[in-house]
């Protein structure tokens, strides 16, 4: 949390200078190189992988995360920082409903209480103070 907390604060200052479309493009960048370095570094990985392989990573990489990094910096530019925080908290919430929906798992009680602990608080944060 501290370190999304850090980065929500960081985009939200380079926001008054860069648009949500560069800032995402070098967000994704930086990631991936801090990523490639970290994996060559203490556990190599040899590329031999089905075009297949890449053409799904290559979808989820620009289909999923750069959409959703690109939606979460245009939002973040339009609400304050404090009110965006709560709402990262919600992608658990949001995975377990998906889970269920898509997948046909079952949730247990102690998923739905986290659930219930989610969104409660973001319900009650994200209302306008009248």
């Amino acid at each position: 949390m501290c370190a999304a907390a850090v980065s929500i604060l960081i985009t939200q200052r380079l926001m008054a200078h860069y648009d949500s479309l560069q800032i995402t493009i070098w967000m994704l960048n930086i990631g991936a190189a801090l990523l490639f370095v970290g994996i060559e570094c203490f556990a190599p990985v040899r590329f031999h992988f089905s075009p297949a392989v890449w053409g799904a990573a290559a979808g989820q990489g620009l289909l999923a995360t750069a959409s959703a990094y690109l939606a979460w910096n245009w939002g973040l530019k339009r609400i304050p920082a404090s009110r965006a925080g709560v709402f990262l908290n919600l992608e658990p919430l949001v995975g377990s409903l998906l889970g269920v929906s898509l997948l046909r798992e079952r949730l247990g009680g102690a998923a739905i209480l986290g659930g219930i602990l989610i969104l409660g608080p973001a319900i009650y944060f994200s209302r306008k103070k009248a």
